[in-house]
Parts: structure tokens; sequence; C-alpha cells
């Protein structure tokens, strides 16, 4: 993407992704979309027909939300707001900290930690959640999620970037202004309902082009490095492409629809990663073959080089040294020189050691099948009937 220049749109969806991006993460408040919170109310997966209150004596408002409804407000003057449902979740906000109201205890307010996540703590703890902190995780991932996919949501998220600073204004942005999400609208009428400047549906194709070809260098740039440092068994370089793949893409996401897990465009740029993919698995098979041929060559060079030796000793001992004693010096010798050139081609420790395995039932099987049969002939059968040596 280097030198080319974005257009507005495409910058929001950059941003946007930015954006959404942190409020996924465990621990951070405010992070450009800060008020776009309390419509938690609005995702799928909120108990249905159960308000969100928010008392914020830091702007001196009471906020009322509802799932599917637009916010109602309160403040001094100001119309009044229903009375609290039986089940309504009640939060207070003062220094930009948010504590639980409980109407059912003698202590009226629950405090929570001051972590960042004060505010989906509240939520949990009212629900009753076990895991506060994976209810707290949940309620990130489907608030973004919410907002990912609707374009008006979209366009506030894309609008900023970054953590909000500490100060801001003298109150909160009217979240009324932004309407619901609607349940059921055709493209176009969703795109009737923004303007120019708004957020488009899909991203151009020169940014999505673009992305897609940041996704390529970063799986070739990982997988250059994978292929570089071994040769693996297929299963194995099919679950690193997997991996990387997953990792790719789940750090790209454009427009509303975007990169997210099974939207089209992912599922194109998966199919890029799988093409790419290809090329790996043929350089890793020929790799796997010409090793292969490295090995059986080490392999037969070690036993020829073992037969001849020992067969050697057998017709001609050297002068005090028995024939086990000759086998295990030159055991010893061939297995050391196979070790260190098997290093230099298999990495893989275990690997090695199968190898080596390999070579030392061959030098036994010859052992006995060969040698000690042809000393028991010989006049040195006395030393043949003496310990053997063993692999």
């Amino acid at each position: 993407m280097q030198g080319q220049v974005l257009s507005e749109s495409d910058q929001s969806c950059l941003a946007a992704g930015l954006t959404l991006h942190l409020l996924e993460q465990s621990g951070v408040w405010n992070e450009g979309i800060g008020d776009l919170l309390p419509l938690i109310v609005n995702v799928r997966s909120w108990p249905a027909g159960r308000a969100l209150r928010i008392v914020d004596s830091d702007h001196d408002a009471i906020h009322l939300y509802r799932p599917g409804e637009p916010e109602l407000c309160h403040r001094n003057g100001g119309a009044e707001l229903p009375a609290p449902a039986e089940d309504e979740i009640i939060l207070l906000r003062h220094e930009r900290h948010f504590s639980l109201i409980r109407r059912d205890q003698e202590q009226a307010i629950e405090q929570v930690a001051d972590d960042g996540d004060c505010f989906f703590s509240c939520i949990s703890r009212a629900l009753k959640a076990s895991d506060v902190a994976g209810s707290n995780h949940g309620m990130r991932l489907a608030l973004a999620d919410h907002i990912w996919n609707t374009p008006e949501l979209l366009q506030v998220a894309g609008a900023q970037e970054g953590r909000l600073p500490d100060t801001g204004p003298p109150r909160d942005p009217q979240v009324s202004d932004i309407p619901p999400p609607p349940r059921e609208a055709s493209s176009a009428s969703t795109e009737s309902t923004l303007s120019a400047n708004v957020l488009p549906v899909d991203p151009s194709p020169e940014f999505t082009a673009a992305c897609t070809s940041s996704a390529l260098d970063a799986y070739r740039d990982a997988m250059d490095r994978l292929v570089s440092e071994d040769v693996y068994r297929p299963a194995v370089l099919e679950e690193r492409h997997h991996h990387h793949s997953a990792q790719i893409l789940s750090n790209l996401r454009l427009g509303p629809d975007g990169l997210w897990p099974g939207s089209a465009r992912a599922e194109k740029v998966r199919q890029e990663l799988d093409t790419a993919f290809a090329g790996y698995q043929a350089t890793n098979t020929n790799a796997l073959k010409a090793r292969q041929e490295n090995i059986n060559a080490l392999h037969e060079t070690t036993i020829t080089t073992y037969i001849a030796q020992i067969d050697e000793a057998l017709e001609t001992p050297k002068k005090g040294e028995s024939l086990p004693a000759a086998q295990a010096r030159i055991r010893s010798a061939v297995e050391k020189e196979f070790h260190t050139a098997i290093v230099e081609t298999v990495r893989a420790q275990e690997l090695r050691k199968g190898h080596l395995a390999a070579i030392r039932a061959e030098i036994e099987a010859y052992w006995t099948d060969s040698v000690i049969p042809r000393a028991v002939k010989s006049e040195r059968a006395p030393e043949a009937g003496s310990a053997i040596p063993r692999a």
C-alpha cells in the first residue's frame, strides 16, 4: 500500500476498524466511541425488553436506553422519564467511572474496579454472570460486531481513531440523534438514507485490492521465514498455513461488511492465501524429496562404509584387537559420522533419532546374519562366541 493515496471514505474504514479493534480489548475505555457503549441494549444477546438507565452525575443528566428504541434523556427542567421497570439495570456515572445501583440491597451503590471495564462489569454483575471477565469480553465483541454492521454507527466509529482525550465537552454527544439499527433494511433503502459523506457500504475496488495485497505480503513474509527454517510434513505445513491465514484475516476489516469472518471479502482474500499456499506446498514437497534423497544417500554410504570396514576386520584383524572390539570401534565411528551428516539435513531431533535407530538396526542385522556366521567358520570362531555389542 506504499505510495497509494486513500480516499476519505477508505480512511474512515481504516479508522473505524482500528477503533473497534480497541473496543474489543479488555481494559480499554473511551476508545473513540465510548458514548456509544450504552447501545449494548441493541445487540442480539441482550435480554429481550430489558432497559438500561444511566444516572450521569458528571453532566447532570439521566439517560434511558431500551432495545430498538431511541434514547430518552432527562436534564434540568426537561421532561420526566418513565419510572424504572422492575428488571431495569441502573448505572451511576461519576467522575468518568461507572457503579451499579442496586435497588434490592441495603447498600444501594455497588462499586466495581476502576480498570477500564467498569461499564461492562456493572452490567455483568446486574445480569448475574458467573464469569464477569468472560461476560465483559463477550459484550465487547458483540457491541463491536453490532456497530460494524450498522452503517450509521460505523460512521461515528470512523470519525475518530484511538482514545478520546480525558477532558470532554460539557455534556455527552446526543446518541438520540442516531436512529436505532434497522431490523430489515434493503441495501437500496439504507443507501438512500446516507449522505455523500457517509461511509459507503463497500470500500473502493482499489482499497480492497490494496488490502488484499497487504495481506498477501504479510502471509508471504511469514511463510518465507517458515520454509527457510526447515522442511515439514504436509500436515504440519498445512496447519501453519491455516494459523497464519487466520491471524492475518483477523487484522483486516474493510467496510461495514468488511473482512469480518465469513464475509464475501474475507473468503476472497482467504482464497488468495490458499492459492499462495499451493506454491509453498510445491516448494516443501520438492524440499522433502531432495532431503529424502540425501538421507537415503547418507544411509547407503554409512552402511557401505561399515560393511567394508567390518569385513576387513574379519579378514585382516588388527594386532591385539578382538572381533567384538573391532565391531564396537567401527560401529561407533560410522554412527558418529552419520549423526554429524544428518544434523545438517534433518533439524528435528526426534527425526534424527529415528534415522540413527535405522542405521543401528541394519548394522546389527549385518553383524548377526553375516559377520558371526563367517567368524564361526573361520579361525576367529572363539572370538565370535564372546559378548557381542548391541545397538
